[in-house]
């Protein structure tokens, strides 16, 4: 079985609220998708840095669907946004349109 580390729960701000994008490890990222693709074939392990305790799993859900679950050393589920590991990368503001020189001359004042 081969052991990945997970350094960090990447994930997207949306009006909803944050949504999970991306796993990234040293060397490595992977998205949702392509982490339950490899925990489901059974020959990767995946564990949260700094926490030899932590580990993400594939979890297979009442409905028959499959989910991604982080868990302890005692099989209980652990919030993935409580974690240190969870990032939320936010969208930067567009840059402030620079000013024509006829604005410049015609309100020198204003920003």
């Amino acid at each position: 079985m081969i052991r990945h580390t997970v350094t960090a729960l990447k994930s997207q701000y949306t009006p909803a609220g944050a949504v999970l994008d991306r796993f990234c490890g040293p060397g490595w990222t992977a998205t949702p998708a392509k982490m339950l693709e490899l925990l489901r074939s059974g020959a990767h392990e995946f564990f949260l840095a700094g926490n030899g305790d932590l580990r993400v799993v594939a979890d297979r859900r009442t409905d028959g669907a499959w989910a991604l679950a982080v868990v302890g050393g005692n099989g209980e589920r652990v919030t993935p946004s409580s974690l240190p590991h969870w990032q939320v990368e936010r969208p930067r503001a567009a840059a402030p349109r620079k000013r024509s020189w006829l604005e410049k001359l015609m309100d020198p004042d204003a920003r």
